[in-house]
């Protein structure tokens, strides 16, 4: 019997500015690993642009950097639908937790979303509490 092998993956890519915090980073098997992969990918030339368009704001969390950063990071999620409910699941988890850290560590009075809310919501949370931070 073959062993299945495991691997970590940033939630929020490390390319579009995911932090290598334990809450972005979850342990997949490869072959989940690869459909979320060939499901959540963007062409390379948006993600220049986007460091283009982006690399002179001294201020990451001003309010213009964010939004374009929420641009970026709501084309990467979009086909997100499109993966297996469990994986959807973990994906949301992640962003959750990664919310729940940003305003536990700067004491941010945040309106959080359902626990069990959509990535969606749980993205546009992230965005907020990053602007508040």
């Amino acid at each position: 019997m073959k062993k299945e092998k495991y691997q970590d993956h940033h939630v929020i890519p490390v390319s579009l500015l995911g932090h290598d915090w334990k809450e972005n980073i979850v342990r997949l098997s490869e072959k989940d690993h690869d459909i979320i992969h060939k499901t959540l990918n963007l062409p390379y030339h948006k993600i220049r642009r986007f460091r283009l368009k982006t690399n002179h704001m001294v201020h990451r969390n001003s309010q213009k950097f964010v939004r374009e950063l929420k641009k970026i990071h709501l084309a990467f999620f979009e086909n997100s639908h499109m993966l297996p409910t469990r994986l959807q699941n973990i994906l949301r988890n992640s962003i959750r937790d990664q919310v729940e850290k940003i305003v536990k560590e700067n004491s941010i009075e945040l309106n959080l979303p359902q626990y069990n809310a959509n990535i969606f919501k749980w993205l546009n949370s992230y965005h907020y509490a990053l602007v508040l931070r």
